[in-house]
């Protein structure tokens, strides 16, 4: 074989194995724009406050505790909520107690509804299902959610409950 055929299968082959390289590796870097969350929590886009990964942690008593976090473009603050539990039979449950709101959300800086040790209570408040809350903002009003209800004896929450 002459050094320049051999020269151009090489080259030929070298350039074959770098595009199935770049290829294979181009799918390790694929990213999307569209929110998601990766946990158990839900998320909300209200107008200048963004709700993340809100749930409710509850025991075997109807008690428990609100989690999530808030972060918004403009000052704002949490000051209400009220809702009910949703029955396994798809009604409405007793209506559920908050414990003191006042949860400032500051600009650009996010607060962990966990630090604020919002309680919440209902006789039909159950793990396993979920709960309709009202959440009430001082400038922008009202948000509408539905959340999760998760088990305080879930190892991911017992630290929270």
């Amino acid at each position: 074989m002459t050094a320049p055929l051999f020269r151009g299968r090489v080259a030929r082959t070298a350039a074959v194995l770098v595009a199935a390289a770049s290829l294979g590796l181009s799918g390790c870097s694929f990213a999307t724009l569209q929110t998601y969350t990766p946990a158990v929590g839900v998320n909300v886009d209200a107008p200048t406050v963004k709700i993340r990964n809100l749930l409710i942690i509850a025991d075997g008593s109807g008690q428990g505790m609100l989690s999530g976090a808030l972060v918004g473009s403009a000052a704002d603050t949490l000051t209400g909520i009220t809702g009910f539990p949703v029955k396994i039979d798809a009604t409405e449950g007793e209506a559920l107690t908050f414990g003191a709101v006042s949860v400032p959300v500051v600009a650009e800086r996010l607060s962990k509804l966990d630090e604020a040790k919002i309680t919440v209570s209902s006789p039909d408040l159950r793990a396993g299902l979920t709960a309709h809350l009202v959440l009430t903002f001082t400038n922008i009003g009202d948000v509408a959610v539905t959340v999760p209800v998760v088990s305080s004896e879930n190892p991911d929450f017992a630290s929270e409950g």
